[in-house]
């Protein structure tokens, strides 16, 4: 009864509505939207609960070309239907997120599909797909052109393979991916290699790899794939010459990598010069990196570095020499969405 009452009150207010989120129980509550226009409408977030035991070919929904003609944004559950599934205006669409941490990784078929489907998508958010295997490597190339930002989320399984990178080999193309940013939700298992995987990315201007819970005061643990990425990078100074911007957690008992990696990547005539914004974690952690900072090894890149933590809004960017900014809960925001990687 309560969510008749709501979706009686979306339908009154449709015309008027920029931004939907609906959670709903039962699929089938959609019928009652059904033939109500959403003019105004930019972006939706939805999901249902019951698609698999209603065991749904289609998720019907309200939201069409005709009905949203504005509809450019969609984000939802994918727990056990792939997208398509999801009846929306897939070719109009510039913003997908379908990122649910534990959600289902689409295998190979089904992102092919996919991207067929919708070839204006601008920024994707998907748990990373699998099945990526060899057996599709003699297929035609296909590419994403108008991707420019992509959010992979990897969880701890069934994604535990030799590669788990393979969505950046042949066949697929990411002619034109500026922003790449990894949520690593899974342990110290052994890393794969990931930046021979990039290399190909000519015009990638940032990375950001964050883990779904930064370490604390008493842990080094950080993603792997970090540590491996940023040595990578080091050795191979010239890779990624178009990267800008590299945000990640890292322990202040290995700043070394970081000094080593921004002296390997300094400012150029030909290259622009990399910063790199560290998750410190805790207070303490900031504190103690900022010290680090402040050492000879840092005299001429500190200016290069930020530090953020999220314990107590704090940004500490090193051109500020010794001191700390702690911003508002409003102005951290702010702050933060200017980061490259947003």
């Amino acid at each position: 009864m309560v969510q008749i009452t709501i979706l009686n009150i979306v339908s009154t207010y449709a015309s008027r509505l920029k931004h939907l989120s609906l959670v709903l129980y039962h699929s089938h509550y959609f019928a009652l939207l059904d033939g109500v226009h959403f003019e105004e409408l930019e972006s939706s977030v939805h999901s249902s609960t019951d698609a698999l035991d209603l065991g749904l070919v289609r998720m019907p929904t309200p939201f069409n070309s005709e009905s949203s003609p504005k509809l450019h944004e969609a984000s939802f559950s994918l727990i056990d239907v792939p997208p398509l599934a999801i009846d929306l205006p897939w070719g109009q669409l510039t913003i997908i997120d379908a990122g649910l941490p534990y959600g289902r990784p689409l295998g190979f078929p089904e992102w092919r599909a996919f991207w067929t489907q919708c070839p204006n998508i601008k920024q994707a958010t998907f748990v990373l797909p699998w099945e990526f295997t060899r057996r599709y490597s003699n297929l035609d190339a296909f590419s994403y052109p108008s991707l420019t930002k992509l959010t992979l989320v990897i969880p701890p399984s069934p994604l535990k393979r030799k590669e788990r990178w393979t969505i950046f080999a042949g066949p697929a193309v990411f002619t034109n991916l500026e922003h790449l940013q990894l949520n690593l939700c899974h342990g110290r298992e052994p890393s794969n290699p990931l930046l021979h995987r990039l290399e190909a990315f000519s015009k990638l201007k940032s990375i950001s790899i964050q883990g779904c819970n930064s370490f604390d005061d008493d842990s080094l643990e950080y993603p792997m794939e970090v540590k491996t990425l940023v040595h990578d990078l080091v050795k191979q100074f010239h890779s990624l010459r178009s990267l800008n911007h590299l945000f990640m957690p890292y322990h202040y008992m290995d700043s070394n990598d970081i000094a080593s990696l921004l002296h390997s990547h300094s400012p150029t005539s030909g290259y622009a010069g990399l910063n790199v914004t560290i998750d410190a974690g805790s207070i303490e952690n900031v504190g103690i990196w900022k010290r680090k900072l402040e050492g000879e090894r840092f005299s001429s890149i500190a200016s290069r570095v930020e530090l953020v933590s999220w314990e107590q809004n704090v940004i500490y960017s090193g051109h500020l020499a010794s001191r700390s900014v702690s911003a508002s809960s409003a102005q951290f925001a702010s702050n933060y969405a200017k980061l490259p990687f947003h």
